[in-house]
């Protein structure tokens, strides 16, 4: 378990005429340190640290009253790398053979939807 965690998400919508809407949307993720349990050299309940992180997203739209919009977000803004978990290998202790989990990189897109 982390020794904290937090959320923080702001949103801004704002009306541009009587057929758009302006939407931003920016969230930020916090996970403390907080410790993994893997099995290194075979041995079960050894604890590896893994380290605090924050993570950032962000996304601005458009939305019409015609029920089309479009979006662009950039996720993981500040291209962070997180460590999620560390595992090694259970059958066989080396470090060489160890497997870090990480989160994705940033990531910028367009989202386009249309309700009907």
């Amino acid at each position: 378990m982390p020794s904290a965690t937090g959320n923080v998400n702001l949103n801004y919508h704002r009306p541009l005429n009587d057929r758009y809407k302006l939407t931003a949307r920016l969230d930020t993720t916090y996970t403390g340190s907080r410790v993994d349990l893997t099995f290194p050299g075979g041995v079960p309940d050894t604890q590896s640290p893994l380290a605090a992180y924050t993570l950032t997203n962000l996304r601005v739209g458009l939305n019409a009253e015609a029920g089309w919009q479009v979006a662009l977000f950039a996720n993981n803004v500040t291209n962070k790398r997180a460590q999620l978990e560390n595992i090694a290998e259970i059958t066989f202790a080396n470090s060489a053979f160890n497997r870090v989990e990480t989160n994705q990189p940033r990531t910028i897109g367009v989202d386009l939807g249309f309700r009907f």
